[in-house]
């Protein structure tokens, strides 16, 4: 995982990073194909967790806990992007409800609450992605410890996430 120092140059809409960055694109450790379907669980052919700058924790047998209150995640997608992109996520949560914020390169694209175990999708439109670099940034304010003795504040247990074109089912 990198040093996640980074700021938003609004001017021009996009997302400098100050410090580590340059060597996970140089390594091509973020490079992404639209539709490849993410798993954040041990031993996965495809690991969504590579993705992750900041706030997951370690991986468990069939998912990945988030962290504290922000998760964020960089792609650096290989395919031409000419039209809006769809976030697909599979998750369960901590507690009865958890408030989700997401944003893109520093635009809000949904607030909702999360309940249950779910399958999401959210539209990620055209005009926020950049040089086709993708800041996915979670904020999740009611990130709690468990009651279990884990004294991890948790959120999201992410299952599995995919970038595509198109509305269909993660499988």
């Amino acid at each position: 995982i990198i040093d996640t120092d980074y700021y938003l140059n609004k001017e021009k809409g996009r997302i400098r990073f100050v410090k580590g960055i340059e060597n996970v694109k140089e390594n091509n450790d973020r490079l992404y194909e639209l539709g490849t379907l993410l798993n954040f669980s041990k031993d996965a052919e495809h690991v969504g967790n590579k993705y992750c700058i900041s706030g997951l924790s370690p991986t468990e047998k069939s998912g990945t806990w988030t962290y504290g209150n922000v998760v964020d995640f960089f792609f650096e997608i290989e395919d031409k992007l000419d039209k809006d992109l769809i976030l697909f996520m599979e998750y369960s949560i901590c507690g009865e409800a958890q408030r989700v914020k997401l944003l893109v390169n520093g635009n809000e694209i949904t607030d909702y609450v999360a309940s249950e175990s779910e399958r999401k999708e959210v539209v990620i439109p055209r005009e926020y992605i950049e040089n086709n670099e993708l800041l996915l940034r979670f904020e999740l304010p009611d990130a709690r410890l468990p009651g279990n003795g884990d004294q991890r504040e948790l959120a999201l247990f992410i299952r599995n996430m995919k970038i595509s074109t198109e509305f269909s089912e993660m499988h």
